[in-house]
């Protein structure tokens, strides 16, 4: 990336790869035309300047190799070593100075007017830090992003629990895994725990 875009990045897109294969080149077709959608104009306002940061754990597939396809927008940080999903988070993050960060998994995908919504949730909510969209499942099903904090049900009745399939509707079923009626009313700001890293 050139100092001038750099220097004008309003978003960046930080993802991990590591041997993520063609979904790192998918990844960042979906935030480019996300973005592209914002320039032009369909969406409230524009979407200026961005740049995505692929943060490489020594990859051997040459999923890298994907991203200069993007190039002057997108770069790779190479590691020599795995380093891990939030070192290599952090990684990115340091290695920008725009004010939005997407942070977002090699295999996800936005939807229209993602990166809109969440900015104008963040902009509407001065002490709100970070903000997470629903996650759905390539078979359209919520994957259940929004979470309560840890306890010693969390394994049985966590998203990936025994428990919490069989029960749902407990109270500590729907505290480890946040779906609450008001996200699928529409209303907008419901404040939770934690948040999957798989998009914020």
């Amino acid at each position: 990336m050139t100092p001038e875009l750099a220097a004008a990045a309003e978003l960046a897109a930080v993802i991990v790869n590591y041997n993520a294969g063609p979904e790192i080149r998918a990844a960042l077709q979906s935030i480019a035309g996300e973005m592209a959608r914002l320039d032009s104009g369909t969406e409230q306002r524009a979407g200026a300047g961005w740049e995505a940061l692929v943060v490489d754990n020594a990859s051997t597939d040459g999923s890298s190799d994907y991203v200069w396809e993007f190039a002057p927008r997108a770069r790779v940080l190479r590691n020599a070593v795995n380093v891990g999903f939030g070192r290599g988070i952090n990684q990115g993050v340091t290695a920008t100075r725009a004010p939005f960060i997407l942070i977002m998994n090699p295999d996800c995908r936005l939807e229209p007017g993602a990166v809109a919504t969440m900015r104008a949730e963040l902009e509407a909510r001065p002490r709100c830090a970070i903000v997470g969209p629903r996650v759905l499942d390539p078979d359209g099903s919520e994957q259940g992003s929004a979470r309560g904090d840890p306890d010693m049900l969390t394994g049985l009745f966590g998203r990936t629990g025994a428990l919490r399939a069989l029960m749902p509707f407990l109270p500590v079923a729907r505290r480890n895994v946040v779906v609450d009626e008001a996200v699928h009313a529409g209303e907008r700001g419901v404040v939770v725990d934690w948040l999957s890293g798989a998009c914020l």
